[in-house]
């Protein structure tokens, strides 16, 4: 009980305390300080871009790499020896 009674007092007497004001602590070299203008932030942001423009423009990206590592998988499927030098060569193993 007197933990309770404890955290209560503190608690009041936490409300009594006086808090210094704001304007207090600002010097003098503050108050002069040339602080930057306040802009809009839309302004500071850029012209707003449209969702749908920049899906569609990914998609394109993407579909493009998708070709390019199809094409890229083709190649390297292929065969590293062709048709005549394969030939010479099971001519050679057989003899």
């Amino acid at each position: 009980m007197s933990v309770r009674l404890s955290i209560v007092f503190l608690a009041l007497l936490a409300a009594c305390t006086q808090v210094p004001e704001l304007k207090d602590t600002v010097t003098a070299d503050m108050s002069k300080a040339d602080f930057p203008d306040l802009v809009p932030l839309d302004t500071a942001l850029g012209p707003a871009v449209d969702p749908e423009d920049e899906a569609s423009k990914l998609q394109n990206e993407l579909v493009g790499r998708r070709e390019r590592l199809r094409n890229r998988a083709t190649q390297l499927q292929a065969s590293v020896v062709d048709d005549t030098t394969r030939d010479r060569l099971n001519t050679g193993i057989s003899q």
